[in-house]
């Protein structure tokens, strides 16, 4: 049942002001921690009926800057999909659910009516692909859906729409949070128009945006997009594909060849993401605002020092531990400089690529879509299998060493294949390749294993996480060493 609330703005707007951290914080999602957050101001960017969109202003009291995107809709009742995020009491006493907009039919229906006028500046405005405005009026929800991906809570959040007269009749909604790259929708976006010839990322429909002043650049809030059915993420395949070999038990037919899978998706998507970024590179950083970069090495010191102090703090290094390690880490960085050549994923992990039904390959993701050096996407992807080997190794009963050895192999055809694919097209990242890749492989390790060490308290499984990437940092900072002697 359908129950518009009659009240003023401001009301509503004061109320969730005072209630911020009751109705919106998630710790896991926002990344930060409530007792040190020292302010948040909240913007009110539309109020339409029941519905309401804010901008949340944080700031922590070590001087860090995010930002939320929240949008809520005030029913006095709810159905069993809905996310509700609280309570509100109005003067009258009467009581309210502040319900995730997302997460209601109704509210997306509202939604999908508040399609982009043609006025300069508006803080809110919802614009759709041709091919999606042509169908509108004809257009229903059904219902909707929140999506609770596998492991650990995104950053983002995700709603499956069930439409009427819709392609696959669903749309899934793509709601960033954003936090401190303040412009994830809009990397998100611009990737999904550059790729949108090749099929191996999901079609777009439209999405939302905010422009809160004359002069501001727009920021993409939400995305509409294809619903990828019938698939199956690539990082469930390798890992039931290593798990049953190392059991000694036949993999399923769709599982049986993994090498000829993955060099599969080196060619048609890892290589051809990074080549026809490099075509539109120009384009591509302009429509961004980005920056000129010449060199990486002051991002990947910046981030490398984050992640150093956070081991030291969560006391999985000591003084001296942290010490060697910077101080080695950048001697290594320095005898092997890194250009930011092309568009790369920036974020690529197995789980973000899918294979469906009719094998078609669809990578997902796409929010850290950023100028860099392509070893960095084939060093994520080389890591993650080595996590899946460790993990494999420590909770199964298993062959040991068998998925350290049979990845090592998927991890090798890996390199091969690109490093092929650069030869026959004579790419400028070419040189050093090898090299390189085995310095993002340390520097991954030692991402995930600052990543997950202040989670170790909430969750055995993090904690695995934790030393896993420990682990395997030292031993590939070990190893690093040798061969730099070597070459020396």
């Amino acid at each position: 049942m359908s129950f518009h609330v009659h009240f003023d703005t401001l009301t509503i707007y004061n109320k969730v002001s005072n209630r911020w951290a009751e109705l919106f914080y998630d710790p896991r999602r926002w990344r930060v921690k409530l007792e040190k957050i020292s302010s948040c101001k909240i913007e009110l960017i539309n109020a339409s009926k029941n519905c309401f969109d804010f901008m949340l202003y944080v700031e922590t009291f070590d001087n860090e800057f995010f930002e939320f995107y929240e949008s809520i809709i005030i029913k006095k009742e709810t159905s069993k999909e809905e996310r509700i995020l609280g309570e509100l009491k109005l003067n009258n006493h009467e009581k309210l659910l502040v319900i995730d907009r997302f997460s209601s039919t109704e509210g997306v229906s509202l939604l999908l009516k508040n399609v982009e006028k043609k006025e300069k500046n508006r803080k809110f405005s919802v614009f759709l692909t041709e091919e999606m405005a042509k169908v509108l009026d004809k257009l229903k929800v059904l219902s909707v859906s929140p999506l609770f991906p596998k492991g650990e809570p995104t950053t983002n959040r995700l709603y499956l729409a069930k439409i009427t007269l819709f392609e696959n009749k669903a749309l899934l909604i793509k709601r960033y949070l954003p936090r401190e790259r303040f412009y994830r929708g809009n990397n998100e976006l611009e990737a999904l128009k550059t790729f949108k010839k090749t099929g191996f990322t999901p079609k777009l429909f439209g999405g939302i945006k905010t422009q809160r002043k004359p002069e501001s650049r727009e920021q993409i809030l939400a995305i509409f997009m294809e619903n990828i059915k019938e698939s199956k993420e690539l990082g469930e395949i390798i890992w039931k594909t290593t798990q049953k070999k190392c059991l000694k038990e036949k993999p399923q037919p769709q599982q049986s060849n993994l090498e000829t899978l993955i060099e599969k998706v080196v060619k048609s998507v890892i290589f051809q993401f990074h080549k026809i970024g490099y075509e539109h590179k120009n384009r591509i950083t302009k429509n961004l605002q980005i920056s000129p970069l010449y060199d990486l090495m002051p991002l990947i010191k910046k981030d490398m020092d984050k992640n150093i102090k956070n081991l030291l703090q969560n006391q999985l290094i000591n003084t001296q531990e942290a010490e060697k390690i910077g101080k080695t880490l950048k001697t290594l960085l320095e005898k092997t400089p890194i250009k930011p050549f092309t568009i790369i994923h920036n974020d690529a992990q197995w789980r973000q690529i899918l294979l469906t039904k009719k094998e078609r390959l669809v990578i997902l993701d796409l929010e850290e879509f950023y100028i860099g050096h392509p070893a960095k996407d084939i060093a994520d992807l080389i890591t993650a299998n080595k996590f899946i080997a460790k993990h494999l190794e420590l909770t199964e009963n298993i062959i040991p060493n068998c998925p350290t050895k049979f990845l090592e192999k998927i991890n090798e055809k890996i390199i091969k294949t690109y490093q092929n694919l650069l030869k026959t097209e004579n790419l400028p990242w070419k040189k050093h390749f090898q090299k390189i890749v085995n310095l993002y492989t340390l520097l991954r390790h030692l991402h995930d294993a600052a990543y997950y060490s202040p989670l170790t308290k909430e969750k055995e499984m993090f904690k695995d996480f934790t030393n896993f990437s420990m682990r395997m940092f030292w031993e590939t900072l070990e190893k690093q060493i040798k061969n730099h002697a070597k070459t020396a």
